[in-house]
Formats: C-alpha cells, structure tokens, sequence
C-alpha cells in the first residue's frame, strides 16, 4: 500500500497517515497476507491472541493426520493405457512419512505416494525403492517444513476462534478470514508444488521428470505396462471394471445360456439386426478373439487365435490351472486371484466372464 501510495504522495507522510489510521484502530496490518483491512471494532488483538496460543499448541504436529484431514486427492485413471487395453487403471494418492509399499487390490492398481519427510533424502529414496515390483510412483516434498508451519499457524488460529467470545462478530469475521489465506497458502505448498521444483519424483529407484499432469499422466501409463504388461484387451467399459451394474448381471446370463445352448450356431443365434448387451460381450470377449469361429463345417468354441498377446496369455494361465489341477485339488478361487494380480490384475468384471467361458 506504502508503494502504491507513494507515487503520488511523500512516502514519509504516507508511513506517518498509516500509523496514524493503526493507532486510531481505523485500519490494522494483517501480516498473514501482508495486507491492510478496515478496522471493524473489537478489542481481541488478533496477533497477539495467536502468538499467546503458540505457546498452548504442541508442535509436535501429526504431519500426515493433518494432511490427510485437509485435503481429498481424486483417483487418476492412466489415459494411455485405458486407451490401449480398455482397462481403467486407477491410481490413489497415499501420504505418508516414509515410502508407501503395498500391493493394490480390488478397484486400485497403483499409488501416487506424497511424503513429507524433511529427513529423507533424494539418495535415501532411491536406495529403498531400487527393488521395484510395486506400481507405486513416488514423490518427496522438499517443502516440508513450511507445510509444517503453516498447517501449525491453521491450528493456532482455530484455536483462537475457538476461544472468542460469542458477541465478537468482527473477531470472529478476521479470524475465518486468517485461516482462509493460511488454507490457501497449504494449498500453494502442497498442490500448486505437484509440478514445481520442491518435489523429486522417483519409480523403481530412478528419478522421474514431472512438471505437467500431462506428463504425471503419462508416467502412470508407463508404471502400468511395466506392471500389468499381460493386461488383455477388453475395449468394453461395461464389464471392464471392478463392480459392474446390475444390467450386466442380468446380460451375464442370458450370456452364458446361450453360450450352453447355441455355441454350434452363427454369433450363438443371436439375431443379426439387434445388439443387446450380451451380445456386445459375446463379440468383444470370445469372437473378436476367435474363441468362437466357424471351422471345417461347424462353428465351435476353441482356443483364442488373436494378435492380443495380454489376451493368449490369460487363457494360457488358465490352461495351466487345469493342467495342475490334476496333479492336485484346487480351487478356482486360486485362479482368481493369479488373474488379479500382476502381471494381469483383470478387473473382477472380465473375470466373471472370461474364467467360465474357459472352463
């Protein structure tokens, strides 16, 4: 204000007309900002108020509690590889202290693992996840401390305006005013800084270029063909995925009857002018992929003959579930679960489809 004033006046006299509008409590400096606000009548000296309840916080701040209760990161979905394979490949923010290791299960298939670590250096880092195996994409805050201090300043100030008295509307108005710029300031530090130079980000023990969501993005297709390189290529977004709809249920089947009953018959007897959703997923899952074809003089239900190398080695896996099965007892459950992990980590939709059509 002192600058911009100056241009027209002394900036001695602008200084002196200021301090005379703070004394008269006409305006007051809010150093949270570094701004000047119209001084609304109270006799809470804000600052004063919170530098009093420093002394009553612990510093000893639960980092990841607090940033986990501030923010609500979105899962992202790896663009590339749901354009290639048809396979929604979601991944979920994780903040921690120290390197995140966990195998994903169900609807999740990777982690974006955000630490905040002062003590954890870049070489630290790279020496824990040198091993790899985990499609988990890492990222160390060289921030830290000034996360730290702002989300410290938040609860100072909710501490004051926990404690104000209930008539002090002006107090109370400052107040929520303060914590609004220190929020948007941990949203500075923390979101504004995913692209910025305070964050070094590592995969399988190599330091990774990001400096766009594009290339975040990008990155995440990449974790996912390392990861998942046998995923089969579903392109039907009906049934690629975790929980499917009850619709999808009701098409399974009427899909599977006519698989028992029809399978000697051109498209399982469907009709060649209608399109309902069982026989979307008979053409995306079985004929595309040749399971279903005419051979010799009959039409019958064989091995795939496909280019889509993630889709032969799926079928391959279960081949070799019944080869071992007569060795010894097993549980198709058993099945279940390899064709849920990496390298394939099917969605639970295409499993319930592509295990009983084998068998």
């Amino acid at each position: 204000m002192t600058e911009y004033l100056s241009i027209k006046y002394a900036l001695s006299d602008v200084k002196k007309s200021i301090k005379d509008l703070e004394k008269y409590k006409i305006i007051r400096y809010n150093s949270f900002n570094s701004s000047y606000r119209l001084f609304g009548g109270t006799d809470l000296d804000i600052e004063e108020a919170i530098l009093k309840a420093s002394e009553e916080i612990n510093e000893s701040i639960d980092l990841v509690h607090r940033l986990n209760e501030a923010f609500d990161f979105p899962i992202l979905t790896a663009k590339e590889t749901l354009y290639k394979t048809g396979t929604p490949r979601l991944f979920k923010f994780i903040i921690s202290e120290k390197p995140y290791f966990e195998t994903p299960v169900d609807e999740i298939d990777g982690f974006i693992n955000l630490i905040f670590n002062e003590k954890l250096s870049e070489k630290d880092l790279v020496e824990q996840t040198i091993a790899g195996g985990f499609p988990v994409l890492f990222a160390l805050y060289k921030n830290s401390s000034m996360i730290k201090k702002t989300l410290l300043d938040i609860q100072k100030t909710e501490k004051v305006l926990s404690e104000v008295d209930v008539d002090d509307k002006f107090a109370k108005i400052e107040l929520k005013n303060i914590i609004k710029s220190q929020k948007s300031l941990l949203n500075h530090y923390v979101l504004d800084s995913l692209y910025s130079k305070n964050i070094k980000w590592f995969f399988n023990g190599e330091k990774k270029s990001v400096d766009s969501k594009q290339k975040l993005n990008k990155l995440l297709s990449e974790i996912c063909s390392l990861v998942y390189p046998y995923t089969p290529k579903i392109n039907m977004e009906l049934i690629n995925k975790h929980k499917v709809s009850g619709a999808i249920n009701s098409a399974r089947k009427l899909y599977f009857e006519r698989l028992v009953n029809n399978w000697s018959e051109k498209d399982l007897g469907y009709p060649e002018d209608k399109f309902p959703s069982d026989k979307t997923i008979y053409w995306s899952l079985i004929k595309n992929n040749g399971i279903h074809r005419f051979e010799g003089e009959d039409y019958i239900l064989t091995s795939p003959s496909c280019d889509d190398q993630g889709f032969l080695r799926v079928w391959q896996e279960c081949e070799l579930f019944l080869e071992s099965e007569k060795k010894e007892q097993r549980q198709v459950t058993d099945l279940i679960k390899t064709l849920k992990q990496k390298p394939y980590k099917i969605k639970q939709g295409v499993v319930d489809f592509i295990i009983p059509t084998f068998l």
